[in-house]
């Protein structure tokens, strides 16, 4: 149980990120939690979530930069 409220934990602090537009540091700290979620026993749901989260950064990643670009 530990290890998945780390694993919750990880998940606000990136979607945190996200709202900030630090796409890219949200992605990373994702991409480290899926990449252990073996050694961490991540339950599905907390993997499906990180994924979704991964696939949103580029979204709201590529709709900021079209916003920079009609400036």
């Amino acid at each position: 149980a530990a290890m998945g409220s780390h694993a919750e934990h990880t998940i606000t602090i990136a979607r945190a990120m996200l709202e900030e537009g630090r796409y890219i540091d949200s992605r990373r700290s994702l991409s480290n939690l899926l990449a252990n979620s073996d050694r961490l026993r991540l339950d599905r749901e907390l993997i499906a979530e990180a994924e979704f989260l991964i696939a949103e950064s580029y979204e709201l990643q590529g709709y900021s930069l079209l916003g920079e670009e009609s400036r």
